[in-house]
């Protein structure tokens, strides 16, 4: 009988395979097959434990699932720790920007990443409406490569039942990406205009939970805690770096960075001198200058501009006062610092922690030569949540706060640090 050569039958494979492979990677050379299935590499899942319930006190590589619910509150959430994980060693005396959001905020961790030139540790609420938009995070975290070394991303979500585990997220990443949704290139601003990052939620956002959840996957001595949506000036992490030098666990030391918002009319203000310049059109502000100034002004503006731009002046730190107990600014803290009391929503949230670094005894600074803006002067409130929940909440809350502070910190710094 006659028999082909084994050779044959080898060339015979070879070439159904690559016929195979060019019919199904069609994505570069123009063609686009009608669904494209999400190709991202996450750490966590080639340990394959994709339907398995992660504990606290797994292996060390394992993802890192647990259950979070701070001072008694009734709030109960799942974490995933390091989701995505900084590649690059980072000096554990360093600063991590701690920032937060929902996951459809999420395109402005790329910015940080290409402007804050040291670690990032961000924590995303997700939930089932916003799976696309964490599906083009995780496709641009990976094709960034500045992200990619720089952010940690923790993702934070309300359990389905009183266990937490990975099936919430994996079992949504293994849905395939429709060919319509899917931009072939790493560009951010193509997929904000594709709609890719679109996302809305009636659920109650917890901003304290979210940034404890950043601060705690830091991994750094300090920690700037930031809001998502704020931008920092040219060499910002260098020249904080430099002018917190002396804070560390003993010093009690909380350090303001100062928040501008300006009018996109013009181009961002990444210098102090841009800076200045805006502000003397009137085109920039301290942050929320006509919408809630009380809460957000610090005091001496002047001199911190006069000293910022002379160009003799290294950077430093201010000291002044505690202002009130509605006083929200933008803080370094030591991670030895107490975090920000959950259980508030969107109202007094912010002023927690520092009312609460007042009745520990905290000192207030000032650094000078670096800040931040947001995009756009606020004139009224945009909130899209009910004002009368809020308010109850914030006044529930404010309740346990006060008695949590009594029990800890005594009553002695109530005249210092005004009654919440």
């Amino acid at each position: 009988m006659f028999r082909f050569p084994t050779v044959f039958f080898g060339s015979v494979f070879a070439a159904c395979l690559l016929l195979f492979i060019g019919l199904t990677d069609r994505t570069n050379d123009g063609g686009s097959p009608n669904v494209l299935s999400f190709d991202v590499d996450i750490p966590s899942l080639l340990h394959n434990n994709k339907k398995k319930s992660i504990s606290p006190k797994t292996e060390e590589d394992a993802p890192k699932v647990i259950t979070w619910n701070r001072n008694n509150s009734t709030d109960k959430f799942c974490v995933w720790f390091n989701f995505t994980k900084a590649t690059k060693e980072s000096d554990f005396r360093s600063i991590s920007l701690c920032t937060h959001g929902s996951i459809g905020y999420s395109k402005f961790v790329f910015d940080h990443a290409q402007n804050w030139d040291d670690r990032i540790s961000v924590a995303l609420l997700v939930d089932s409406a916003g799976f696309n938009a964490l599906k083009t995070y995780l496709k641009l975290h990976k094709c960034m490569e500045n992200t990619t070394e720089k952010v940690s991303t923790h993702l934070v979500w309300k359990p389905e039942n009183e266990t937490c585990s990975t099936f919430f997220i994996l079992d949504a990443l293994e849905e395939p990406l429709n060919a319509t949704d899917f931009i072939d290139n790493c560009n951010v601003d193509d997929h904000i205009d594709a709609g890719l990052f679109n996302h809305t939620t009636a659920d109650l956002y917890y901003p304290n939970t979210l940034r404890n959840v950043a601060r705690e996957g830091a991994g750094t001595e300090l920690h700037l805690i930031a809001d998502i949506e704020n931008h920092f000036s040219f060499n910002a992490s260098e020249i904080l770096l430099e002018a917190t030098k002396d804070v560390d666990k003993k010093s009690k030391i909380a350090v303001v960075v100062r928040r501008f918002e300006y009018n996109t009319s013009f181009d961002e203000p990444r210098t102090v001198k841009e800076l200045y310049d805006l502000c003397r059109m009137h085109e920039a502000y301290q942050f929320h200058r006509f919408f809630y100034a009380i809460g957000h002004s610090v005091p001496g503006l002047p001199h911190w501009f006069r000293y910022s731009l002379n160009g003799s002046t290294t950077p430093t730190l201010f000291r002044i006062n505690y202002r009130s107990s509605i006083w929200e600014p933008q803080l370094i803290v030591h991670a030895s610092a107490p975090h920000h009391f959950e259980g508030f929503s969107m109202k007094r949230d912010q002023c927690a922690l520092p009312y609460e670094l007042c009745r520990a005894g905290y000192s207030f600074t000032v650094a000078s030569h670096a800040f931040s803006f947001h995009k756009g002067i606020k004139i009224n409130s945009s909130s899209k949540y009910s004002r009368f929940t809020i308010a109850k909440i914030a006044r529930k809350t404010g309740n346990v706060f006060r008695q949590y502070l009594d029990a800890k910190y005594g009553i002695e710094r109530i005249k210092t640090c005004k009654k919440w």
